[in-house]
Protein backbone atom coordinates (compact mmCIF):
# COMPACT_ATOMS: atom_id res chain seq x y z
CA UNK A 1 0.00 0.00 0.00
CA UNK A 2 1.33 3.44 -0.85
CA UNK A 3 1.73 5.86 2.19
CA UNK A 4 1.28 9.75 1.95
CA UNK A 5 3.11 9.79 5.39
CA UNK A 6 6.18 7.95 3.93
CA UNK A 7 6.37 10.67 1.12
CA UNK A 8 5.75 13.39 3.46
CA UNK A 9 8.17 12.56 5.70
CA UNK A 10 10.90 12.23 3.01
CA UNK A 11 10.28 15.41 2.10
CA UNK A 12 10.71 17.05 5.03
CA UNK A 13 14.10 16.21 5.32
CA UNK A 14 14.58 18.40 2.01
CA UNK A 15 12.60 21.22 3.79
CA UNK A 16 13.71 23.60 5.96
CA UNK A 17 11.58 24.69 9.08
CA UNK A 18 11.06 28.66 8.50
CA UNK A 19 12.30 31.38 5.74
CA UNK A 20 12.07 34.19 4.08
CA UNK A 21 14.83 34.83 1.83
CA UNK A 22 14.84 37.74 -0.44
CA UNK A 23 16.44 35.72 -3.51
CA UNK A 24 14.08 32.89 -3.14
CA UNK A 25 11.10 33.67 -6.00
CA UNK A 26 8.61 31.67 -3.47
CA UNK A 27 9.35 34.05 -0.74
CA UNK A 28 8.55 33.58 2.84
CA UNK A 29 8.47 29.76 3.18
CA UNK A 30 7.41 27.14 6.16
CA UNK A 31 8.31 23.77 5.59
CA UNK A 32 8.31 23.94 1.98
CA UNK A 33 4.92 25.49 1.86
CA UNK A 34 6.03 28.51 -0.02
CA UNK A 35 3.35 31.62 0.36
CA UNK A 36 3.95 33.55 -3.19
CA UNK A 37 2.56 30.26 -4.29
CA UNK A 38 0.57 29.43 -1.47
CA UNK A 39 -1.21 32.54 -0.18
CA UNK A 40 -4.42 30.66 0.83
CA UNK A 41 -3.13 28.30 3.40
CA UNK A 42 -4.37 28.78 6.43
CA UNK A 43 -1.16 28.06 8.20
CA UNK A 44 0.17 31.45 7.70
CA UNK A 45 -2.74 32.78 9.56
CA UNK A 46 -1.03 31.44 12.87
CA UNK A 47 2.19 31.93 11.80
CA UNK A 48 1.67 35.38 11.60
CA UNK A 49 0.92 35.42 15.41
CA UNK A 50 4.08 33.77 16.30
CA UNK A 51 7.63 34.93 16.44
CA UNK A 52 9.27 33.78 13.32
CA UNK A 53 13.04 33.88 14.39
CA UNK A 54 12.09 30.82 16.85
CA UNK A 55 9.72 28.55 14.18
CA UNK A 56 13.32 28.00 12.54
CA UNK A 57 14.67 25.63 15.76
CA UNK A 58 11.77 24.69 16.78
CA UNK A 59 10.22 21.35 16.72
CA UNK A 60 6.94 21.89 14.91
CA UNK A 61 5.39 18.74 15.67
CA UNK A 62 5.27 19.12 19.23
CA UNK A 63 5.38 23.15 19.75
CA UNK A 64 2.75 23.72 16.91
CA UNK A 65 1.06 20.46 16.76
CA UNK A 66 -2.11 22.35 14.58
CA UNK A 67 0.92 24.12 12.49
CA UNK A 68 2.03 20.93 11.57
CA UNK A 69 -1.19 18.92 10.76
CA UNK A 70 -2.23 21.98 8.49
CA UNK A 71 0.82 21.88 6.96
CA UNK A 72 -0.02 17.99 6.16
CA UNK A 73 -3.56 18.21 5.18
CA UNK A 74 -2.12 21.37 2.56
CA UNK A 75 0.21 18.88 1.49
CA UNK A 76 -2.36 16.09 0.93
CA UNK A 77 -4.72 18.26 -0.84
CA UNK A 78 -2.54 20.54 -2.77
CA UNK A 79 0.10 18.16 -4.43
CA UNK A 80 -0.42 14.37 -2.85
CA UNK A 81 -3.74 14.30 -4.58
CA UNK A 82 -2.61 15.92 -7.86
CA UNK A 83 0.05 13.83 -8.68
CA UNK A 84 -2.91 10.90 -7.52
CA UNK A 85 -0.03 9.60 -5.18
CA UNK A 86 -2.57 6.57 -4.16
CA UNK A 87 -2.72 5.18 -7.60
CA UNK A 88 1.33 5.48 -8.76
CA UNK A 89 1.47 1.87 -8.19
CA UNK A 90 4.85 2.30 -6.50
CA UNK A 91 5.85 4.01 -3.32
CA UNK A 92 9.17 5.13 -4.38
CA UNK A 93 7.50 6.68 -7.47
CA UNK A 94 5.24 7.73 -5.35
CA UNK A 95 7.68 9.41 -2.77
CA UNK A 96 9.80 11.03 -5.62
CA UNK A 97 7.16 12.80 -8.03
CA UNK A 98 5.89 14.01 -4.14
CA UNK A 99 8.74 15.59 -3.35
CA UNK A 100 9.83 17.07 -7.34
CA UNK A 101 5.91 18.80 -7.03
CA UNK A 102 6.71 19.97 -3.69
CA UNK A 103 9.32 21.92 -5.62
CA UNK A 104 8.37 22.51 -8.86
CA UNK A 105 4.39 21.98 -8.69
CA UNK A 106 2.63 19.02 -9.15
CA UNK A 107 2.71 19.78 -12.82
CA UNK A 108 6.12 19.85 -14.03
CA UNK A 109 6.25 16.73 -11.68
CA UNK A 110 3.73 15.18 -13.78
CA UNK A 111 5.75 16.28 -16.92
CA UNK A 112 9.01 14.19 -15.73
CA UNK A 113 7.11 11.12 -15.15
CA UNK A 114 5.53 11.87 -18.70
CA UNK A 115 8.76 12.44 -20.47
CA UNK A 116 10.53 9.77 -18.36
CA UNK A 117 8.30 7.41 -19.57
CA UNK A 118 8.45 8.36 -23.49
CA UNK A 119 12.48 8.47 -23.45
CA UNK A 120 12.38 4.98 -22.35
CA UNK A 121 9.77 3.56 -24.43
CA UNK A 122 12.84 2.19 -27.10
CA UNK A 123 11.22 4.39 -29.61
CA UNK A 124 7.17 3.30 -29.19
CA UNK A 125 8.17 -0.20 -29.16
CA UNK A 126 7.25 -1.16 -25.65
CA UNK A 127 4.54 1.53 -25.64
CA UNK A 128 3.07 4.52 -26.84
CA UNK A 129 4.40 8.20 -26.15
CA UNK A 130 1.99 10.16 -23.86
CA UNK A 131 1.28 13.55 -24.65
CA UNK A 132 3.32 15.48 -22.12
CA UNK A 133 1.08 17.80 -20.63
CA UNK A 134 1.22 17.69 -17.02
CA UNK A 135 -2.05 16.43 -15.99
CA UNK A 136 -2.13 12.82 -14.78
CA UNK A 137 -4.97 10.63 -15.62
CA UNK A 138 -5.72 6.69 -16.61
CA UNK A 139 -3.40 6.89 -19.92
CA UNK A 140 -0.49 8.19 -17.92
CA UNK A 141 -1.45 5.71 -15.14
CA UNK A 142 -1.65 2.58 -17.51
CA UNK A 143 1.65 3.71 -19.35
CA UNK A 144 3.13 3.43 -16.11
CA UNK A 145 1.53 -0.15 -15.00
CA UNK A 146 2.77 -0.82 -19.00
CA UNK A 147 7.01 0.62 -18.37
CA UNK A 148 7.38 -1.66 -14.70
CA UNK A 149 6.78 -4.80 -16.90
CA UNK A 150 10.02 -3.87 -18.91
CA UNK A 151 12.22 -2.14 -16.77
CA UNK A 152 12.97 -1.65 -13.11
CA UNK A 153 11.65 1.13 -11.00
CA UNK A 154 14.94 2.51 -9.93
CA UNK A 155 15.73 3.16 -14.01
CA UNK A 156 12.80 5.54 -14.01
CA UNK A 157 13.25 7.50 -11.02
CA UNK A 158 17.07 8.00 -12.27
CA UNK A 159 15.23 9.39 -15.55
CA UNK A 160 13.22 11.68 -13.24
CA UNK A 161 15.77 13.04 -11.55
CA UNK A 162 18.04 13.99 -14.42
CA UNK A 163 15.09 15.98 -15.41
CA UNK A 164 14.65 17.80 -12.67
CA UNK A 165 18.93 18.12 -12.46
CA UNK A 166 18.38 20.00 -16.14
CA UNK A 167 15.40 21.92 -14.46
CA UNK A 168 17.99 22.96 -12.41
CA UNK A 169 20.54 23.91 -13.87
CA UNK A 170 18.77 25.55 -16.85
CA UNK A 171 16.93 27.91 -14.02
CA UNK A 172 20.68 28.86 -12.58
CA UNK A 173 21.39 29.69 -15.89
CA UNK A 174 18.81 32.45 -16.45
CA UNK A 175 18.86 33.76 -13.26
CA UNK A 176 22.61 34.02 -11.29
CA UNK A 177 20.90 34.72 -7.91
CA UNK A 178 19.37 31.56 -8.14
CA UNK A 179 22.59 30.22 -7.14
CA UNK A 180 22.37 30.86 -3.55
CA UNK A 181 19.89 27.53 -3.75
CA UNK A 182 22.13 25.37 -5.80
CA UNK A 183 24.10 23.32 -2.96
CA UNK A 184 20.44 22.54 -1.60
CA UNK A 185 18.99 21.67 -4.96
CA UNK A 186 21.80 18.86 -6.15
CA UNK A 187 21.06 17.83 -2.25
CA UNK A 188 17.57 17.03 -3.08
CA UNK A 189 18.15 14.58 -6.07
CA UNK A 190 19.93 12.21 -4.25
CA UNK A 191 19.05 9.02 -4.11
CA UNK A 192 19.63 6.28 -2.26
CA UNK A 193 20.34 3.38 -5.45
CA UNK A 194 20.52 0.68 -3.10
CA UNK A 195 17.35 1.06 -1.59
CA UNK A 196 15.55 1.26 -4.67
CA UNK A 197 14.14 -1.94 -5.97
CA UNK A 198 15.23 -3.76 -8.99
Amino acid sequence: MIEFNTALFLTLGNEGTYSNNTHDVGGETFMGIARNYNPDWTGWKIIDTLDKSKLKKCNILTEHPNLYCSMAAYYKEHYWNKILGNKLGDQWVANKLFDVAVNMGPPRAIKFLQESLNLLNKDGKLYQDLNVDGIIGNVTLTTLTSYRRFDPIRTLIKFITLLQAEHYINYIRKSSSQEEFARGWVNRLHIKINNLPE
